[in-house]
């Protein structure tokens, strides 16, 4: 869906239709239930503040056993940071970060990636989720190559925001530079050769 559709949905939007979304996703209708799931998702792009309301449902799927709907709050959670004026993030954060060392690719992922945003529009956060992305060399996963994806997903954060130099992270991604999985190598390689170019890291 381009974000011109996302748009269209958001003005049409209302109370009571955000209502039903919530409400499919209970629903026994596999394909009812992920539709809403990736409606909501969609709808978090935009400006988020329709949805802002709801910012505590979307930190309940968390503790969801469903995947989908887990890593749709996730993602969600890191979209409503950037409307995020009550800082709810506060006591929501450490719940991303206990994510990154359970040891499951996917949920990791996305919460590196809700923890990107939340680093982009809440700047305040930035030193803490470095320290936390930096410790994932050290945790375990399902096999070492999903280590290997994480660890890229964890460059692609850092080039995302890390706007001064930091030496801590610039070892960390110098370290993947031969790393076994051709992708997350490439990654490091791009994030050196930016930092060599003389961007402000």
């Amino acid at each position: 869906m381009e974000n011109k559709d996302t748009g269209k949905l958001y003005k049409q939007l209302t109370k009571e239709s955000v209502g039903i979304l919530f409400d499919n996703l209970n629903s026994e209708n596999a394909t009812l239930k992920y539709q809403s799931a990736k409606a909501l998702l969609y709808l978090s792009e935009g400006d988020g503040q329709k949805l802002y309301p709801h910012f505590q449902k979307f930190v309940e799927l968390f503790g969801s056993s469903n995947n989908i709907l887990k890593w749709t709050g996730i993602l969600v959670i890191g979209n409503l940071s950037k409307v995020d004026y009550e800082n709810k993030i506060s006591k929501t954060i450490d719940k991303l970060f206990g994510f990154l060392a359970g040891g499951e690719l996917i949920t990791a992922n996305n919460s590196i990636k809700a923890l990107t945003k939340i680093a982009q529009f809440k700047p305040e956060y930035q030193d803490e989720i470095t320290k936390e992305l930096l410790k994932i060399k050290s945790y375990s996963y399902e096999t070492n190559e999903c280590k290997n994806i994480v660890l890229g997903q964890a460059i692609v954060a850092f080039q995302t925001y890390i706007k001064l130099k930091n030496d801590k992270v610039i070892n960390f991604v110098k370290a993947e530079l031969k790393n076994p999985r051709p992708a997350t190598a490439k990654k490091a390689e791009k994030f050196i050769k930016k930092f060599q170019k003389g961007a402000n890291l």
